[in-house]
């Protein structure tokens, strides 16, 4: 079991973070600050997408989004590098 940090940040709390290039996510109310993706990290990823959205094409059971941000709970907002959403 966990115990939270004090103060809590929000997902509210999100917005007054620079707009200086990074990633700025809360996870259980702690901040966590990242360096956005170098270009192999990108490759990577686009190459995954460009390998299951054709299948989503001719099988439309659901979406492949990258980056989307993604607010889970008051304190849990995340940027995960890609999401299916099944429909």
């Amino acid at each position: 079991m966990s115990t939270l940090i004090e103060p809590v940040v929000t997902v509210e709390d999100l917005a007054a973070m620079p707009d200086d290039g990074n990633r700025y996510e809360v996870i259980e109310g702690e901040i966590f600050v990242s360096g956005a993706p170098n270009f192999i990290h990108q490759v990577a990823t686009s190459n995954l997408i460009g390998s299951i959205h054709p299948y989503l094409r001719k099988n439309p059971i659901g979406t492949i989004v990258p980056t989307p941000g993604l607010i889970l709970s008051p304190i849990d907002g995340v940027i995960p590098d890609v999401v299916y959403y099944e429909q």
